[in-house]
């Protein structure tokens, strides 16, 4: 699978080079002592190629390639993420031929607590196309908790113009998941105007414990002035611009870090 990345994105409030970006989020590093692991444990470069980069982790034959923008090349990106991770005392992993025992207690941490959600991370990821094409968010995070995937779109625009699009899309019979919708909460239209929050979750077929939680959360317009020429600066296309920033809409001044692609685990 090749995943290809924009030229820039927004994060911390500046716009930053996307390749450079995903790769801070992804890279797996260690204290001084090796006792703390953070990033992706397990995670190893397998081999680069100009504008690729093609990922796996450690004992498994599966990768997945990053396509960074023309002009962009991956060699002086993996450089520079090492130099800065070694002035800090953090000692890089991603390119470490074993995994260690404290790597490896991580990973067996994360594969006990969600290691039953593995096919659909897989399945989430094969269709990431779906989180542009079927919905009207322009920020978007995802986390695991409480034994499931949850991921929250946020929007401009209100959410049930597209929430229940996305649904049919994501459980298509032939190209979609094996998901039943178990909970719909909508508050589209007791407050359109108001900022809300509906929230979705679905089950796997005879099954009752939810795998994945969808927030679909929208403000009032008016909260996002100037996004649309912010993001227009990163290279957005018009279309798509149209469709989450109408031109007409009146659109006080967020910053670029809404726009958050990454997908993370916070601690709330």
């Amino acid at each position: 699978m090749t995943i290809h990345l924009d030229a820039y994105a927004a994060a911390f409030h500046e716009r930053c080079d996307a390749a450079e970006h995903a790769f801070s989020c992804l890279a797996p590093f260690a204290d001084a002592d090796g006792s703390f692991v953070t990033g992706v444990p397990g995670l190893r470069v397998r081999e680069i190629r100009a504008t690729e980069l093609v990922l796996g982790l450690a004992g498994e034959t599966a990768t997945i390639s990053l396509r960074c923008a023309p002009g962009t090349r991956w060699q002086p990106i993996l450089a520079a993420t090492r130099t800065l991770m070694e002035d800090a005392s953090l000692r890089p992993l991603w390119d470490e031929p074993c995994v260690d025992d404290n790597e490896g207690r991580y990973m067996r941490s994360e594969s006990n607590a969600h290691g039953h959600l593995d096919w659909l991370g897989s399945a989430l990821l094969r269709r990431a196309r779906l989180f542009q094409s079927a919905t009207n968010a322009f920020h978007l995070k995802g986390w695991t908790m409480d034994r499931k995937f949850k991921i929250e779109f946020v929007s401009a625009v209100e959410a049930g113009a597209y929430h229940q699009k996305f649904i049919e899309r994501l459980t298509d019979p032939v190209w979609g998941l094996p998901l039943n919708v178990h909970r719909h909460e909508c508050y589209c239209r007791t407050s359109p105007s108001a900022a809300s929050t509906c929230w979705i979750e679905l089950t796997q077929p005879g099954r009752v414990d939810p795998v994945l939680q969808l927030r679909f959360h929208h403000e009032n317009p008016s909260y996002y002035t100037d996004l649309r020429p912010q993001f227009r600066s990163l290279g957005s296309e018009k279309r798509w611009l149209n469709q989450i920033f109408p031109p007409t809409a009146q659109v006080t001044q967020p910053s670029l870090s809404h726009r958050a692609t990454d997908f993370h685990r916070p601690v709330k």
